[in-house]
This record gives C-alpha cells, sequence and structure tokens, in this order.
C-alpha cells in the first residue's frame, strides 16, 4: 500500500507530502507518542525486494544515525511498513539549498556561512569513517534561524579508513555501488551527476574527499549562480567532472573573495590528493575565510605571497565567449599571431609533439557488463596493434606495447610520461545510455598534462563498431596523414562481421600478459587461456576468413602449451598461425608468433626464418628483434643475439623497454655492471618504471651493493609495489636482524599475491622471529603449506615447491612428513642451490645437524651465498659447530638467493 496523507503506522501520523523524486516521497509526519513533528522518507518498493541492499542500508542508516552534530539532521528510526522502508528524520522547518541558489546567486558573505557549516558537519561524518556520496543543494535544508542542515546520511557508504588499501572487496563492491548511480543517474536522479568527483564519475572508489569536491561545487554554484561542470547530457556532463576545468569563478563573478575561491579550486582538484588531507582542515579554512571576510569590492588587491591553490583553473585559458559560428572561427583564427597558444588551446588545436611517443591507456567502462568490460580490456591491446601496423611508415610513432602499460599499472597521463617515457597518452571511456554506447576519446600532452584533442563518438547499435571505431578517432586525433598503404596496413587481418570483432577483443583481453610465477599462477592462467581460445574460436565461427583471430589463437596456443607442454597444442599454434598468414600474409604476428613457438619448441634455427619473414612485413620492428635474439641466445651464439638487441636499441633509441629487455639478458649472463648501465639508461627515458628499478636492484645485489639494491626497490614499491619487489626487500631487511619490519613487508606483499605460499612462508619466519609475534608463526606456516599443497596437485614433482613446504612442516613439527618430502626434493634435483639451502634449515629445525650441513655444504659450492647463512637466526647453533667453518671451502663467492 502506498504512502498517502492520513495513514497512521507505528506511532506516526502522514500530516502532508513535502517531497518527491526518483529516490522517494518526503512526509512530514507526527510523532504521536513524543509530540513532535518529524520527516519521513518512503523509499521505493523495489528496495525491499532487494534484501542485500536493504541490509546494507540498513547498516548505514543506523550508523548514520550515532552522529550527533547541529549540520547534520539527526536519524531517529529505520523500519519497514506495507512492504515499503523507510527512514524516520529531525523535521527541518525551512527550505532547501537548491530553492535559494534558484533565486540566483548567493551573497558571499551567506555563501561562506553555509559552505562552512557543511563543512563542520561533513568534517564530524568523515572523523566517524561516514561519507556522504550525494552531496547536492537538494539535501542541504536551511533553517530560518540560519542553520544549515545536511540530510540524507542515511543514504551513504560507510568508509573504513582502517580498510582501505587492504580491502579489495570492498573496493570491488564500491565501484559496483557507483556504476549502479551511474545507472541511476538517467532519468532519476540527474541534478546529482553535476555534483559527483572525478573518481565517483569514472566508477572508481571513493572516500571522504568525494564529499570535499561536491562542496567545492556547491560553493561554486553558489558564487556564480550556475553549475561547474553541467552540460547538455549526462554523459557530457560526467565528461566535463573527468577531463574539464570550470570557467574560473574570477571570470563569472570577480567580487568573491579570492580565498574563498582557492578553497573552491582546492575542493574541485581532478585527483583526490590535491584536496584535503582532512576535512577538518577544510572546515577550519573556511571559517578562517568567513569570519574575517569583509564585503570585497571589485578592486580587489591580493597580498604579496598569498597561496596560489587549484592550479588548474588559472593555469586553463579562460573561456572564448561570443563566437556563434564555425565562420566566426576561422576568421579569428586566420588572424591569430604565430605563437599564440591561448585560443589553439581551447579550440583543441595545439600542435603535437614531433616525436610521437604514445600509451594507450587502459579504457574504462563505468557501469558496463562483465561482457562490455572484456571489450574494453581488449580494446588497449587491439588499438596498440593497429597503430604498432603503422610504425613502418611512421618513423616518428612509437606506441608502447599493451603488456608494458599493464605490468607498469599506469592508468594516467602524467604517470604514463615518468613510467614510460612517453609524449602522448590516449584515454577512452565507454559509457552506455540506454540502448546505445558513447565513445569518449582524448590525446593528452603527458609532459604538460594539458589535452590535445579530444572526440566523442556515438555507437547506435551496441559496443560491437567499437574496435575500428576507436581506432578511426585515434587516427585522426594523431593528425597523420595516411597514404594508400597505411591505410591497408590499419585493416590488416581484420574483419567486416562485427560481431567476430567483439568476440576477438573478449579473446584479448582474457590472454595473461606476464609469465606465471607460480604452479597455480599457471593453473589459473591455463583457464584464461581457455576462455580465451573458446572466444576466438567463437569469432572464427562468424568469420572464417579473420586472419587476427587465427593469429591471436595461434599465440594462445602457444601460450597455453608453455603451461601445459601439451604436443597437439604446438600443432594447433602452428596451424592457426599459418592460416591467418594464408587468408593475409601481411598479418606480421602470425609469424612473429611462430618464431616464438619455434624457439619454445627447440627449433631455433626454423625460429630465425620466421623472424625474418616477420621482418620482411615491418623491417624496423624493435619487438622482432628482441624475439630474434631469444633464438641467437638459443643457439649458444651470445655475440649475435646481443648485436638483436642492439638493433632493436637502434630502431628504437628512444624506448625505455628496448634497454629493459637488454638489460634482463646482460642480467642472465652474469654482466651485471653492464646490465646495470641498461637499466639505468632505460630510467632516463622512464624514470618511474617500478619494473625497471626492480630488475636494477636485482643487478646491484648482484654486484653486492646492497644499499643501493634495497634503495632500487625502495623506490620501485613507492611506484608501483609488487610482492617481488616487497619480498626481495623483506628478505633483506629479515638479514639484517630486523624482524618485525621484514614481517610488515611480506604482509604487503601477501596482500599483493594472495595465494604465493612463498611469500606467506618468508612471513611465518619473520613471524617466528620478531618480537612478542611467534603466536602468529604457526597459523602462517599452515596457511602456507596448505597453498603449497595445492600447487603440488597441479605440479607434483616440483623440487623447489616440495622443499618449501616441507620447510613449512618442519616449523610446525610435522618431522615424517617433512622429512619425506626432503629427500623426494633433493632426488629430483640433487644440485639445485635453492632446495639445498633450504634443505639445510629444515633439517636444523628437525635436529638432523649432520644433514644440515651435508645441504649447506653443497650449497656453497653450487654458488649460495655465505651472507645468508652468516645472517639466519636459525643457523645460529650451526654456526657455531666446528665443522661449519670447513663449508664449501676454496669456492668462489656468487650472488646471494633471493626469495622471490
Amino acid at each position: 500500500m502506498p504512502a498517502a496523507v492520513g495513514m497512521r503506522f507505528s506511532h506516526y501520523e502522514l500530516l502532508e507530502a513535502i517531497g518527491a523524486g526518483g529516490m522517494g516521497e518526503v512526509f512530514r509526519a507526527r510523532d504521536l507518542d513524543l509530540e513532535r513533528d518529524v520527516a519521513i522518507k518512503f523509499f521505493p518498493s523495489r528496495f525491499a525486494l532487494d534484501v542485500e541492499r536493504l541490509a546494507r542500508f540498513a547498516r548505514e542508516a543506523r550508523a548514520a544515525s550515532s552522529l550527533n552534530h547541529p549540520n547534520i539532521v539527526t536519524i531517529h528510526e529505520v523500519g519497514e511498513t506495507a512492504g515499503q522502508p523507510y527512514i524516520v528524520m529531525e523535521f527541518v522547518d525551512g527550505e532547501s539549498l537548491r530553492q535559494v541558489i534558484a533565486r540566483g546567486r548567493v551573497p558571499a558573505r551567506r555563501a561562506l556561512d553555509i559552505t562552512a557549516q557543511m563543512a563542520e558537519g561533513l568534517a564530524k561524518a568523515h572523523a566517524a569513517g561516514i561519507v556522504h556520496r550525494d552531496l547536492k543543494p537538494e539535501n542541504v535544508m536551511l533553517t530560518s534561524d540560519g542553520f544549515a542542515k545536511i540530510v540524507d546520511f542515511g543514504l551513504a557508504k560507510l568508509y573504513n579508513h582502517a580498510a582501505e588499501d587492504s580491502s579489495a572487496c570492498a573496493a570491488d563492491a564500491d565501484q559496483a555501488e557507483t556504476r549502479s548511480e551511474l545507472d541511476t543517474i538517467q532519468g532519476t536522479i540527474l541534478g546529482s551527476a553535476s555534483y559527483m568527483s572525478p573518481e565517483q564519475a569514472s566508477g572508481q572508489p571513493v572516500d571522504y574527499r568525494a564529499d570535499q569536491f561536491a562542496l567545492g561545487a556547491i560553493l561554486y554554484e553558489m558564487a556564480t549562480g550556475r553549475q561547474a561542470f553541467h552540460r547538455d547530457s549526462v554523459v557530457q556532463t560526467l565528461n566535463a567532472i573527468i577531463e574539464d576545468e570550470p570557467t574560473p569563478l574570477a571570470d563569472l563573478n570577480p567580487t568573491f573573495p579570492a580565498p574563498a575561491r582557492w578553497i573552491a579550486e582546492r575542493c574541485l582538484a581532478k585527483s583526490p590528493s590535491e584536496r584535503y588531507t582532512s576535512t577538518s582542515d577544510l572546515a577550519r579554512e573556511i571559517r578562517s575565510v568567513r569570519d574575517h571576510f569583509f564585503e570585497a569590492s571589485t578592486s580587489e588587491v591580493v597580498p604579496l605571497g598569498a597561496p596560489r591553490r587549484g592550479r588548474r583553473f588559472r593555469d586553463r585559458i579562460r573561456a572564448w565567449h561570443g563566437v556563434a559560428a564555425t565562420v566566426a572561427i576561422l576568421l579569428v583564427l586566420l588572424t591569430v599571431p604565430p605563437g599564440n597558444e591561448m585560443l589553439l588551446e581551447q579550440l583543441r588545436m595545439l600542435p603535437l609533439p614531433q616525436e610521437k611517443r604514445i600509451a594507450v591507456l587502459p579504457v574504462e567502462s563505468p557501469g558496463g557488463t562483465p561482457e562490455e568490460q572484456a571489450t574494453c580490456d581488449g580494446l588497449l591491446d587491439y588499438l596498440v596493434a593497429r597503430l604498432g601496423e603503422l610504425d613502418r611508415f611512421q618513423r616518428s610513432l612509437w606506441v608502447v606495447p599493451a603488456a608494458e602499460v599493464r605490468l607498469s599499472g599506469v592508468t594516467s597521463p602524467t604517470a604514463a610520461y615518468r613510467g614510460l617515457g612517453v609524449t602522448l597518452a590516449v584515454s577512452i571511456r565507454v559509457q552506455r545510455v540506454g540502448d546505445r554506447s558513447v565513445m569518449m576519446a582524448s590525446l593528452v600532452d603527458t609532459a604538460r598534462g594539458r589535452q590535445l584533442r579530444a572526440t566523442t563518438r556515438e555507437l547506435s547499435t551496441s559496443e560491437v563498431l567499437l574496435l575500428d571505431t576507436a581506432v578511426d578517432a585515434v587516427v585522426n586525433m594523431l593528425d597523420l596523414e595516411l597514404g594508400l598503404d597505411e591505410r591497408a596496413a590499419l585493416r590488416t587481418g581484420t574483419t567486416a562481421v562485427a560481431e567476430a570483432s567483439t568476440l576477438y577483443a573478449q579473446g584479448l583481453s582474457r590472454t595473461p600478459y606476464q609469465q606465471a610465477r607460480t604452479a597455480l599462477e599457471r593453473y589459473e592462467q591455463q583457464q584464461r587461456l581457455e576462455q580465451a581460445i573458446e572466444l576466438f574460436n567463437r569469432a572464427l565461427e562468424r568469420d572464417p576468413r579473420y586472419a587476427l583471430a587465427h593469429a591471436g589463437l595461434g599465440e594462445a596456443y602457444l601460450r597455453l602449451y608453455r603451461i601445459t607442454k601439451r604436443p597437439d597444442l604446438v600443432e594447433l599454434a602452428e596451424r592457426h598461425c599459418r592460416r591467418a598468414l594464408e587468408i593475409d600474409n601481411l598479418v606480421g604476428a602470425a609469424w612473429l608468433t611462430l618464431g616464438m613457438l619455434h624457439v619454445q619448441t627447440g627449433k631455433p634455427e626454423e625460429a630465425l626464418h620466421d623472424f625474418d619473414r616477420a621482418l620482411d612485413r615491418d623491417p624496423r620492428s624493435a619487438e622482432v628483434y628482441r624475439e630474434r635474439a631469444t633464438a641467437y641466445a638459443a643457439l649458444k651464439r651470445p655475440q649475435e643475439a646481443e648485436a638483436s638487441y642492439q638493433k632493436a636499441i637502434a630502431l628504437r633509441p628512444d624506448s625505455w623497454s628496448t634497454y629493459s629487455y637488454f638489460g634482463a639478458f646482460l642480467l642472465s649472463r652474469g654482466r651485471y655492471r653492464d646490465a646495470e648501465t641498461a637499466f639505468q639508461r632505460a630510467l632516463s627515458l622512464a624514470p618511474d618504471n617500478a619494473r625497471t628499478l626492480s630488475n636494477l636492484g636485482a643487478a646491484l645485489y648482484y654486484q653486492a651493493r646492497y644499499a643501493d639494491a634495497e634503495a632500487a626497490w625502495e623506490k620501485s614499491i613507492a611506484l608501483h609495489p609488487t610482492a617481488t619487489a616487497l619480498s626481495n626487500l623483506a628478505t633483506r631487511r629479515f638479514y639484517e636482524g630486523q624482524y618485525a619490519a621484514a614481517a610488515r613487508m611480506f604482509e604487503q606483499a601477501t596482500r599483493l599475491s594472495e595465494r604465493d605460499h612463498r611469500v606467506w612462508r618468508n612471513l611465518a619466519s619473520a613471524y617466528f622471529w620478531a618480537p612478542g609475534e611467534r603466536a602468529r608463526a604457526a597459523d602462517t606456516y599452515r596457511k602456507a603449506i596448505d597453498l603449497g599443497e595445492q600447487e603440488l596437485q597441479v605440479e607434483p614433482h616440483d623440487a623447489d615447491l616440495l622443499v618449501e613446504i616441507a620447510d613449512c612442516k618442519a616449523m610446525v613439527g610435522r618431522k615424517e612428513q617433512a622429512c619425506d618430502m626432503l629427500a623426494q626434493a633433493l632426488r629430483l634435483a640433487p644440485g639445485n642451490v635453492h632446495v639445498l639451502s633450504i634443505a639445510g634449515g629444515a633439517y636444523e629445525a628437525l635436529g638432523d645437524r649432520n644433514a644440515a650441513l651435508r645441504c649447506l655444504d653443497s650449497a656453497l659450492r653450487a654458488g649460495y651465498s655465505r651472507d645468508e647463512i652468516e645472517h639466519d637466526p636459525l643457523l645460529e647453533r650451526l654456526r657455531a659447530d666446528p665443522r661449519y667453518q670447513n663449508l664449501g671451502k676454496g669456492e668462489p663467492r656468487t650472488a646471494a638467493r633471493k626469495h622471490q
């Protein structure tokens, strides 16, 4: 039964309807027990059908009801009647801020007073871990005696500060909730779009700083009488929030106090990190401006040295007004003086850099279905591959491989500049609006962080037209003059069947882009590859002559062979690569995959032939020269391998990745100083590349330059934490005796690689020796054992895995099982330094000193570092044994084994 005036339930009587919207109806009601007026909001019946959402809402509302602050409307009760959820709130006798703004600009003094009160209420909520997430003028009530009260905190999202960095599940839930909001915007909460933060509009997790952004947007609107980001449609508004800056507040209201403008600008910063570190600080600053404010005159004087916040607002060119038609634009362009970039930036016509080193950023799809998101994920690979086809024609064009973009963790143009050494970044977002999709693409100057080009394309049917539409859009933004050969290259191997194209993109999204390190990771990659193979085959069912799908299938079979070693996969991989070339012999990727396949299967001479055929199609491909080097290395021809790497560098001297690959090759040859030089050159081009820094740390470590190695790992972790870099650094801390510090790092590593038994084993060891933490070690060892035994089901003859599990079992007293596994591991790999060194420690833990000494002696003679034995607390008593001093005598010292 719908709510209506006169209705009674519980101890309430509805007196009058005072508001309605997409989120329900609001009534003034009488609390018959306490004899007071209250406001009751009834939510749509569909809420009652979503049990999980209703329960979450109730929890959040009850938490919000604990807030006691004069600038927050009090929540009295949450309940349900006749299938309709409701919330009972304090009744505010006044008007909404929306009604006040509708009458025009709000005088500066009053605007600051309202903003200060809102900030104080928000600060109270944020201190309690509660974020509003839907702050807007409609949700601010103004009483007749001057109080501002924020309403609808019952719809807020609890924000757990302690779990901010560690709970991936919470982040996923937050993204899902945000996507739901974006879906709801069209039609029901249209007004909210203008106040969403950039992170909320793009479907990212939000925290208290999203409320700061909304507060800044409201202050801007009170000062100017217009919304900062409002556009003609929701999609355009969201795009403006993410990409654009509002017209400078000073242009619209020169009399508004400069300090207040700076506050608004800082709140409206695109990056949350550039807003206020706490809302209490924001409230304090607004109060200070309000309390010292006197009506400013139009001849405002800014004190020398006054803080200048919100650089983006002042860096942006003042809006160009008064141009009503294209003819007028052309007339103005004809009179633009040389070097005058101000007008050109407004028209998105700034010149592009001569060297077009490009990174395509991960494609965003807020609110998209899993299939749509998979298509967008594959679009990154597709765009990189298509643009790569132009490489041999456009000498100034170079595109970062998709795998490097993903592995670097780069998601913004600024990060791409320092992390990938690029001059341009392509950013794409695909938003579904009803039965249509809208693609918004922009080209950004990474060094200056400014947008050079932007375009919006509407896909009238569905995302099936997305791939080639995106390619055309990006090529147009790059101002490339394409001849017939270039245009033909862009269409090499493609299909005219839209559904096949979409399936192909989804297959690309499921192709792993980095090598698995554990048996369990290999199992997970096998599942993904099997999904990719199914999708590529479905694409070929729609279009059997889709050459790119055949080439993709060939690569997927090759990757699957690397994991499973199934001989039939070699034949399948080769068959599909050759089929791709029969259909279109310009598909160089097929020759590249064939070469990699033949290296993998012990046919390096055939591989050289394949790589030469790939070079016939693209003689300037640095990637092919890098892969050809692996064939020379397999043929034990290191000089030719090095020459091939040098050729790749000569072709791409501005590519950090070619130097990084070369450095890895030198590292494998034991040429640590040369490897260091190559990695340093890579870092000169991309100073914030976390993977290169991690590799540099290894090269320094092998030179016994431990302090320098630690510095490289620390910087790598600060830029983009990986379990490998964290575990290596933590291991170093462990052998320095800093057990508690090592434990904290290993804890971080487990969060980054939750199923890697090795990291859990290392963490257990740190707990065992850290003061006051030994009680946590046993459960952690058991966690490592459980994960390791899961991997053992996949690969039962992995000696490294066996000895690591045995070590854990030795530490928790499972002596018989540990001894059996140690013996099995030593039989499988009698000369493996990793197996020998761990077995030595395990036997010592089991009380078998003789076996421990034998294993450690063999490990030292095989190249294991005495440093780790000297600093391993488990081996303290063993080192006191007179026999220890004679272990490994006469053998040269080599690099230490790292735990990861």
